[in-house]
């Protein structure tokens, strides 16, 4: 389904490829690309929630906690 939805091709080249020019665009490994969007979206529990511990009462951050970083 990706394949037809989002048209992934390996004849179509990223940016970073195309453009290469060792300054604003550079290729990068793929396992440390993965660990700097999953390392963005994960990062909101554990800030998130002594935040709401501290506006709303414990349960609500408690909640935001254990539901956000499970």
């Amino acid at each position: 389904m990706a394949n037809i939805v989002l048209l992934l091709n390996n004849k179509f080249t990223t940016p970073a490829v195309e453009f290469a020019d060792g300054h604003d665009y550079i290729s990068t490994n793929r396992n440390v690309l993965f660990g700097h969007h999953f390392a963005a979206i994960a990062a909101a529990g554990p800030l998130v929630g002594p935040v709401l511990a501290a506006q709303f009462g414990y349960l609500p951050g408690a909640l935001w906690i254990l539901i956000g970083c499970v």
